[in-house]
């Protein structure tokens, strides 16, 4: 047995995938050999390529192991099946699966399977907020953007929140969450003016200043290098819906400073909204669960059903 691989070193899809397999079994944020050797198989279903991915050098170790094992079979489980009937040791110890196996494999593969793809999961969030608010120039670009957006952002739901009902992964769930914010701030229109208020999730110039020195200071951190240094408020609530979320990423990140959370720290939609609101008060439990029931009110009253399953 091995040590098995951190979740926490993932990002994107393959971390959606991991934290899938992780929550069928014994939900320790890591994966197991048997688990790795699933996911590594997820991954090839859904166009990751493992050696390519930024964390592959802190876990390749791991990875070798396994895709030495795996040998081009879906399930570590049924490399073990098959060579059970080929050469007729049904009995052996090694091998033999027990009902209680076959059980959590068959409904692990199921619940995996029914994971969606950030271009599936995209679309759908598309074709359901844009039938809702008609006027919101935002495009499918604009969704797979903010997909990747809240991973810079460090944009997380729980495992305890996880609406597993509605959603088949906690990652499809924040980005409805996220979306129902800026569908309460500004109707999904980035052109949106409330007094001083501009944008998508409601700017104030004051903030603008905050989030253009922030990005001068964090240069490395994506979508920085897309924020300039002479933007107005006037520019920023006429520009895409795709440039105001880097604008989104730097005021958040100088929220997180002034909330005293950490930077690469995991922060929950209602938190999200909160610092909108209150660059503050980050850490504010009242006003944090305030912002995440009007989460809940925004698709309530917009009698939108939450999540994007058919």
């Amino acid at each position: 047995m091995t040590d098995g691989i951190d979740i926490n070193i993932l990002t994107g899809k393959a971390k959606d995938i991991a934290l899938n397999i992780d929550a069928q079994n014994v939900k320790d944020n890591k994966l197991s050999d048997k688990e790795i050797s699933i996911f590594l198989s997820e991954c090839e279903k859904n166009g990751v390529e493992v050696k390519n991915e930024p964390w592959y050098a802190k876990c390749g170790a791991e990875i070798d192991k396994q895709l030495t094992k795996l040998k081009g079979y879906i399930l570590p489980r049924q490399q073990e099946v098959a060579a059970r009937d080929a050469t007729r040791v049904a009995d052996s110890p090694e091998i033999r699966l027990t009902k209680q196996e076959e059980a959590r494999e068959a409904k692990l593969k199921k619940h995996v399977d029914n994971v969606l793809t950030k271009e599936e999961i995209c679309s759908k969030m598309f074709k359901k907020w844009s039938s809702k608010f008609k006027n919101s120039p935002l495009t499918e670009s604009f969704y797979l953007k903010l997909y990747d957006v809240i991973d810079t952002l460090n944009v997380e739901i729980p495992e305890s929140d996880w609406d597993r009902e509605n959603y088949s992964s906690p990652k499809e769930q924040a980005m409805d969450e996220v979306i129902a914010i800026f569908a309460g701030e500004s109707k999904l229109n980035p052109k949106s003016k409330n007094g001083i208020y501009n944008g998508l999730f409601q700017l104030a110039n004051a903030g603008l200043t905050e989030a253009k020195r922030w990005a001068e200071k964090n240069p490395d951190v994506p979508g920085m290098k897309n924020i300039s240094k002479g933007m107005t408020i006037t520019r920023f609530r006429n520009s895409s819906g795709e440039l105001q979320l880097d604008y989104l990423v730097a005021y958040i990140g100088k929220c997180k400073e002034y909330s005293k959370i950490g930077k690469d720290e995991k922060i929950t939609p209602g938190q999200l909204w909160a610092m909108i609101k209150y660059p503050f008060k980050g850490k504010n439990n009242k006003l944090v669960q305030q912002k995440t029931d009007s989460i809940a009110n925004v698709f309530n009253n917009s009698k939108i059903q939450q999540g994007i399953k058919t």
